[in-house]
């Protein structure tokens, strides 16, 4: 036909592709007589028809369905059946619906098994079908498309605690520097603080509120292009200092331009597609279990108001697992072992070192893929 020539070689596709389809069932029965009059592949243009959204057609005045053809399979017509007959019909009901034997269905249902398609048939012999989008590279370009996001996380680092490992806050961020890393997330404790728990001031290496700001203010490290996006923890603004009126990690935020207080104990970011980042520094000690109390403020979420990202600080532990679609972390430390506190409770062993992020996000803000990579530092593992 002349008309369908001038929309080209691929007219069942493209605006006005269902009437066309409908124009040349009509006139010819079936896919079969389109494909030979047109030199078309019959089971091309009937999964078009089928994406297209066409209802189970009649061919004439009989309103007889449309066969499939013997010579090659083609089980869209079942999938037709599906559509009128409903996604749980029997096969005696689709069988009639086809015009089919009941063990014709049985092997189209068998062919569509292999093809992509969750297919059961139940014990009351009705057939249950889940459609499933075929793997391709478009559909994975789709679902996995997006902006790549790059963080850093370090937390915890208690700078004038005798036990800070300051060298090894050093390297991380020369490490996150190299790697062209921009922001780190610190979920508190920047500092040691005093008046924590009892016998802190055997573990202090400077004492006052003035003294301990100063030694962060001066010793945190600096790298050109990072900025630190920090909260307070219990050690910044508890204790001596909290009972004064004073937050240790504002102060040292007040007097670096790089460094960023986002708040006290929580804040949370969000990114230009909506995706939301927030970091946490909770209270209480760490459960038996890393994952026990970080799935436990997962699951204390509303539906519509769950972060993308969840990092936690204070429990000095190295974590990560998805919880209800949320990627949930514990952020590790830069405080050995070996501190009074440890010695009278089990704390576990502190996970020292530091995470580097990489994540994709989706256009409506879906973390589409998520790639944490932990660095730790072992105690006396440096290199000269």
């Amino acid at each position: 036909m002349a008309c369908l020539k001038e929309h080209g070689p691929r007219w069942w596709r493209g605006e006005g592709a269902i009437e066309r389809l409908r124009q040349e069932l009509e006139q010819h029965d079936n896919f079969a007589g389109i494909a030979t009059a047109h030199g078309a592949n019959r089971n091309t243009l009937s999964k078009a028809w089928n994406d297209l959204g066409g209802e189970c057609l009649t061919s004439g005045p009989k309103s007889r369905p449309i066969e499939p053809s013997a010579s090659a399979p083609d089980d869209s017509w079942l999938l037709i059946a599906l559509k009128k007959a409903g996604d749980a019909a029997s096969v005696d009901e689709l069988a009639d619906v086809a015009d089919v034997s009941p063990r014709r269905v049985r092997e189209a249902l068998e062919r569509l098994g292999h093809e992509g398609f969750r297919v059961a048939e139940t014990d009351d012999a009705r057939v249950v079908i889940e459609r499933t989008p075929r793997p391709s590279e478009d559909t994975h370009e789709l679902l996995f498309a997006g902006e790549v996001y790059r963080f850093g996380v370090v937390s915890d680092t208690h700078l004038c605690s005798k036990h800070c490992r300051l060298e090894e806050l050093h390297i991380a961020y020369d490490y996150l520097e190299a790697h062209g890393i921009e922001t780190v997330y610190h979920p508190g404790d920047i500092g040691a603080g005093r008046g924590i728990y009892k016998g802190q001031d055997h573990e202090l290496t400077h004492f006052t509120y003035e003294e301990q700001r100063a030694y962060i203010v001066e010793n945190y490290p600096r790298r050109e292009g990072i900025t630190t996006r920090i909260i307070s923890g219990n050690h910044d603004c508890e204790g001596d200092f909290g009972r004064a009126g004073a937050d240790l990690c504002h102060g040292v935020a007040n007097g670096r331009e790089d460094v960023i207080w986002d708040g006290m104990y929580s804040a949370s970011y969000t990114l230009p597609q909506g995706t939301r980042v927030d970091i946490r520094h909770p209270m209480g000690g760490k459960a038996y279990a890393d994952s026990y109390i970080p799935k436990r403020f997962a699951e204390s979420f509303e539906g519509g108001d769950k972060p993308n990202v969840l990092i936690f600080g204070h429990w000095h532990t190295a974590f990560y697992q998805p919880i209800r679609n949320i990627q949930v972390m514990c952020a590790g430390t830069f405080e050995g072992g070996g501190n009074s506190l440890g010695q009278r409770r089990p704390l576990g062993a502190p996970a020292v070192g530091f995470w580097m992020v990489e994540m994709r996000v989706a256009d409506d803000g879906s973390v589409v893929e998520f790639d944490p990579k932990w660095r730790p530092f072992y105690r006396g593992r440096m290199v000269a």
